[in-house]
C-alpha cells in the first residue's frame, strides 16, 4: 500500500497540470453526459432483450453477467451525470479521466455480447452478433461523431471487439471458409461495413472542426457576457450584485473563531466638483485611476465599484482587526495622493469607513450600513484616516450622554 502512494500522488499531480487535451475534453463533457442520459431507457431495454436472446441460445450465465455489468456501468454513469458541477471550470481533471475510462468500459461491456453470439457457433448467433455490433457502433460513434476526442472512448473498444470477432469467425470450425463460405462472406461484409463507418467519420472531420470552432466561439461569448454581468464596464472591478454575492458567501462561511472579516466602504472626495468642472471624460479617468490604486493595495481582498464614486472592499481571513485598519490606512494614503490630468494637479482624496462582521447572524444590509455610517463620519469630520464603526458608536454615545 505504501508503494502505491507515490504512484497515486504522481498521477494526481499529472492530472492537476491540466494538459490541453483535458481542457478540450472538459468542454465536451456536459454534452456527452446529456447525450448518454437521453438514451438511457433505450439502452436498458435493449440490454434486457439481449439477455433473453442469449438465454434462448443457451448462453445463460454469461447473459446474466453481461446484464449485471451493463446495469452497473449505467448506474455509475448516471451518478456521475447527476453530480456534475454547474460550471465547466469546476470539473476536475480526475472526473474527466474517470468519465472517459467509464465510457470505454461501458462500450466494451455493450460490445461483449457480440463475441458471445459468435462463440455460440450458430448461424443465428453469427447474424445476431453482427447486428448487435453494428447497433452499438452506430449508437455510440454516430452520436459522438462530431466530438472528436470523446468519440475515441467508443471507437477503441469497438475496433478491438471487431478485430476479435473477425478472428473468432475465421478460426471457428463452424464458420471455416472451406466448409461454410457464406459465413466467411458475412464476416467480410461486416468488416467492410465497419471500414465504411470509419471512412465516413474521417470525412466528417470538417464538420467536427466547424462544430468545435462554433462551440469555442460560443463559450468565449458566454464568458464575455458573464464578465459583463458581474463587472463594472468602466473600471473592470466587480459590480454591486457580484460584490453582494461575494459578501453573502463570506457571511455564510464566517466564523469568529477562524478569523476576522471586514467591509470597507470608500467614497471619493471632491469627485463631483472635478467631474462638473473638467467633464465626464476626466471623471471617468479619475475613477479608473483610483480603481487601479485600490487593486494595487488590496491583494487578498475583493474590490468592487458600487456606482458613481462609491467603492466597496471585502477583507476575509485576517488574524486581527488591526490588520484591516492598517490596510485601510495604506489605502487611504494611496487614494489621497495627487493625480495629474491634462497637465493639472488634482487633489481628490477619499473617505473610508470600516465595519467588522459580528457573527453568523450578520446580514449584508447590517454590515454595509455600519460601514456606510463609519465612512460618513470620516467624510463629515474630514478625518485624515479611515473611521471605524466603534468610533460611530462612541460618537452616538457621547451625543446621548450630553442630551
Amino acid at each position: 500500500m505504501a508503494r502505491l502512494r507515490p504512484v497515486v500522488k504522481r498521477l494526481a499531480q499529472t492530472l492537476n497540470e491540466a494538459p490541453p487535451i483535458l481542457d478540450a475534453l472538459r468542454s465536451q463533457l456536459r454534452f456527452v453526459m446529456s447525450f448518454k442520459a437521453r438514451d438511457l431507457r433505450k439502452r436498458v431495454l435493449s440490454a434486457l432483450f439481449l439477455t433473453f436472446t442469449l438465454m434462448f441460445l443457451e448462453i445463460k450465465w454469461p447473459a446474466a453477467l453481461t446484464l449485471a455489468a451493463i446495469l452497473t456501468v449505467e448506474f455509475l454513469r448516471l451518478r456521475l451525470g447527476l453530480s456534475l458541477p454547474d460550471t465547466d471550470d469546476a470539473i476536475s481533471n480526475r472526473r474527466i479521466v474517470g468519465t472517459f475510462i467509464l465510457d470505454m468500459t461501458a462500450t466494451t461491456v455493450y460490445c461483449m455480447p457480440s463475441i458471445l453470439f459468435f462463440l455460440s457457433e450458430q448461424m443465428t448467433g453469427l447474424l445476431l452478433g453482427i447486428l448487435w455490433l453494428f447497433g452499438v457502433t452506430i449508437h455510440n460513434v454516430g452520436g459522438l461523431a462530431l466530438i472528436k476526442l470523446w468519440c475515441w472512448s467508443a471507437l477503441i473498444p469497438i475496433i478491438g471487439t471487431t478485430t476479435v470477432s473477425v478472428v473468432i469467425i475465421f478460426l471457428s470450425p463452424t464458420y471455416s471458409p472451406s466448409d461454410n463460405w457464406d459465413a466467411a462472406l458475412v464476416a467480410i461484409a461486416a468488416l467492410v461495413y465497419f471500414s465504411n463507418i470509419v471512412e465516413v467519420m474521417h470525412r466528417q472531420r470538417h464538420n467536427r472542426d466547424a462544430f468545435s470552432t462554433a462551440r469555442a466561439e460560443a463559450e468565449q461569448r458566454l464568458r464575455k457576457l458573464e464578465h459583463l454581468a458581474r463587472h463594472d464596464g468602466l473600471t473592470g472591478l466587480l459590480n454591486r450584485s457580484a460584490f453582494d454575492s461575494k459578501l453573502r458567501d463570506a457571511l455564510r462561511e464566517h466564523d469568529l473563531d477562524s478569523g476576522v472579516s471586514a467591509v470597507l466602504l470608500v467614497d471619493l472626495d471632491r469627485f463631483k466638483e472635478i467631474n462638473d468642472t473638467l467633464g465626464h471624460e476626466a471623471g471617468d479617468a479619475i475613477l479608473v485611476e483610483q480603481a487601479r490604486r485600490m487593486t494595487e493595495v488590496i491583494h487578498d481582498g475583493t474590490v468592487a465599484r458600487l456606482g458613481g464614486d462609491e467603492f466597496a472592499i471585502l477583507l476575509t481571513g485576517l488574524d486581527r482587526k488591526d490588520q484591516a485598519t492598517n490596510v485601510a490606512a495604506w489605502l487611504h494614503d494611496r487614494l489621497n495622493e495627487h493625480t495629474s490630468l491634462r497637465g493639472q494637479r488634482l487633489d481628490l482624496g477619499a473617505s473610508i469607513g470600516i465595519a467588522f462582521m459580528d457573527g453568523a447572524e450578520e446580514t449584508i444590509a447590517a454590515v454595509c450600513s455600519r460601514a456606510d455610517k463609519a465612512m460618513y463620519l470620516a467624510k463629515k469630520n474630514r478625518l485624515s484616516r479611515p473611521a471605524t464603526w466603534d468610533e460611530v458608536e462612541a460618537a452616538e454615545t457621547a451625543i446621548c450622554s450630553v442630551v
